[in-house]
């Protein structure tokens, strides 16, 4: 008895040794940069970016009134969960635009937020909006993001003006069909998990 007594206490201490090794060999997570180095995906994403502001296209200065870079909004990408009456968590992949504190629709609830699910198919991220329509309309937009790493941040250019052309026409004094010529500049800090 007292030999499978030594046994067991010898295996169960073998256990926790090879067990506390495998803790030790854990990967940290991706970095932003990592994550986002072979262009948009679903996991580049999720997160909390700035919205800097809209800037003119053959320029690539910001356009007048719309640096926000300063005093950033922002654009979420995260996991909402739902608990249904069966008891079974619906996930949902959703975005959140709330606008700078020196956007001009800042204050107007029906601006701000704006938000909606999203996904990514391939190289195109395809947003629905919800809420905000208001000022962008209830209506799904989708774009191909230029992602750039300048060592310090990801930044993704979504080549138009897509969740604030209300603003931007506004702001500039611009038709609609102007808003190409602009576009919505986004960035996360590259180090950022």
């Amino acid at each position: 008895m007292k030999k499978i007594t030594k046994m067991l206490a010898f295996a169960s201490l073998a256990s926790l040794a090879i067990l506390s090794g495998c803790s030790d060999s854990e990967e940290p997570d991706p970095t932003k940069a990592e994550l986002c180095a072979a262009g948009v995906s679903r996991d580049c994403l999720m997160g909390v970016w700035n919205f800097n502001g809209v800037k003119v296209k053959e320029t690539g200065a910001f356009a007048q009134g719309l640096d926000f870079s300063a005093v950033p909004g922002s654009l979420e990408f995260y996991v909402s969960k739902e608990k249904k009456s069966t008891g079974a968590v619906e996930k949902t992949d959703m975005f959140k635009l709330s606008l700078s504190s020196s956007d001009i629709n800042s204050v107007n609830t029906d601006c701000n937020p704006i938000e909606g699910p999203f996904e990514v198919i391939g190289s195109t991220v395809k947003l629905t909006i919800w809420k905000g329509g208001m000022c962008v309309g209830k209506k799904t937009i989708s774009f191909d993001p230029t992602m750039t790493n300048d060592g310090l941040k990801v930044n993704m250019d979504v080549g138009r003006v897509w969740l604030t052309g209300n603003q931007v026409t506004s702001s500039l004094g611009i038709k609609e069909e102007s808003l190409s010529y602009y576009t919505e500049v986004y960035s996360i800090d590259a180090n950022a998990k």
